[in-house]
């Protein structure tokens, strides 16, 4: 069964949610690497939300989970009220972030913020008759997303229409029932940055990840996603991961399917050089 989502700041207690973008609040209004609702998350964390913990954070969860930042929210927020419910809590209690932003369903936002079921927006209150202050922030596309914890880094695409489907940052970020293990979550609490200095990334010497984290195999679990976790003389072991990972492109129904196997088949052709250069070492 479906379930929503809504981005939350961790550190500040603020939300994003796809809804008041005009946007499905399902799973799939946050993957699609053009909507709005992802540009107006990445303009935040270039901005306001500029070295903060993020979290998509989904309406159901299990036991699975195990991400402190998460389970200290979940603690919070244990109450007759709303019974550990992040998601509920945020609607409710967090500051709405898409104020900001001139790309919104205004009168949803409006809604949200003069409901008096929800916490007053104490900075909507005083300053709702100021023109410049809401509703006016243009979305920005980043194309860089940076992991200073982990020292990588991942480009959005941005030609033409190709795997604008997919942002990977909503897996990356996720914590909700049926999203937990693997890839899942992997890059909840850590120091991310968004921009589009090309030479500044180049610097860093951070690893560039792109091909793991923009296409449906990043789906996979973190074993066979990741190459570096298969060691150089593994050969068998890369072999049954690239097989893992075209069995999940070809059932993905991805548009750009074609370059990704051209991807994967020239992955194989360096490993089946590699698999050569080791055998004629033994012998």
């Amino acid at each position: 069964m479906m379930q929503d989502f809504v981005w939350i700041n961790y550190d500040r207690l603020q939300y994003l949610n796809a809804a008041d973008f005009d946007e499905p609040a399902n799973i799939k209004g946050y993957t699609g690497n053009s909507r709005t609702c992802s540009n107006a998350l990445y303009t935040l964390l270039a901005d306001r939300w500029k070295g903060d913990r993020v979290i998509l954070i989904g309406e159901r969860w299990s036991d699975e989970e195990s991400d402190p930042l998460v389970k200290d929210l979940r603690s919070r927020y244990r109450n007759d009220e709303y019974r550990g419910s992040i998601w509920q809590a945020a609607l409710s209690e967090f500051e709405n972030m898409a104020k900001y932003f001139e790309d919104v369903d205004k009168d949803m936002v409006v809604f949200r913020l003069e409901d008096t079921n929800r916490r007053r927006d104490p900075v909507y209150e005083e300053h709702k008759n100021d023109p410049d202050l809401f509703f006016s922030d243009q979305t920005v596309y980043y194309r860089y997303v940076i992991n200073h914890t982990k020292r990588e880094y991942y480009r959005r695409k941005s030609l033409k229409d190709r795997n604008n489907w997919f942002n990977p940052l909503s897996f990356l970020l996720i914590s909700a029932e049926g999203y937990y293990g693997g890839s899942y979550g992997m890059w909840i609490g850590d120091s991310l940055e968004v921009t589009n200095d090309e030479r500044m990334v180049e610097g860093l010497g951070y690893r560039n990840v792109t091909m793991l984290y923009t296409y449906p195999y990043f789906l996979g679990s973190a074993e066979q996603k990741r190459k570096d976790t298969v060691s150089d003389s593994d050969t068998s072991g890369r072999d049954k991961m690239l097989e893992s990972i075209r069995e999940l492109v070809i059932n993905s129904g991805a548009e750009d399917t074609e370059d990704i196997l051209e991807f994967l088949d020239n992955e194989k052709k360096l490993l089946d050089i590699k698999r050569k250069e080791l055998e004629d070492l033994d012998r």
